[in-house]
């Protein structure tokens, strides 16, 4: 729900709806549906990603904030982009007591389908400043042949 329709439902007199009270509600919904969607806590470590291209190849990048190399892994099978990775928690210390704690940490994974013109032998990856930048180069387009069949007489 988007911040201005739930600011929308606050100012109604009498209608208190909070993000606990939808998240409620929704898994009450899905219960009977037989858990069909998922809706993720608002614990979860969820990355924002950005996806372009231009005439040449195309950009994947995500915020990845925290997130050391070794703890992202990049894979493709049968044409799906896989990246997962983990954002590890900070360890507590004891003599402290938290009032806010509002960072989030845990694994994530998102998958893409690359376009048939995809280069799957020529995409580059970096991470730099938080950002995790994949270049996926395009296959110049090929024509598709013509090929004449032969029937043959039964």
């Amino acid at each position: 729900m988007n911040m201005l329709v739930k600011n929308r439902l606050h100012n109604l007199p009498g209608f208190e709806f909070s993000n606990k009270d939808f998240n409620s509600l929704f898994n009450d919904f899905n219960g009977m549906l037989g858990n069909k969607f998922h809706l993720s806590n608002s614990n979860d470590f969820n990355p924002k990603f950005e996806v372009a291209e231009n005439k040449k190849y195309y950009e994947v990048h995500a915020e990845l904030p925290g997130i050391e190399l070794n703890d992202v892994n990049i894979s493709l099978e049968n044409n799906i982009l896989t990246i997962k990775g983990e954002k590890k928690s900070v360890k507590e210390e004891k003599d402290k007591n938290y009032h806010i704690c509002e960072r989030k940490y845990g694994s994530f994974e998102r998958k893409f389908e690359l376009p048939e013109n995809a280069d799957e032998e020529n995409i580059k990856a970096e991470l730099k400043d938080g950002i995790l930048s994949l270049t996926i180069a395009k296959n110049e387009k090929v024509e598709p042949k013509a090929k004449q069949i032969t029937i043959n007489q039964g």
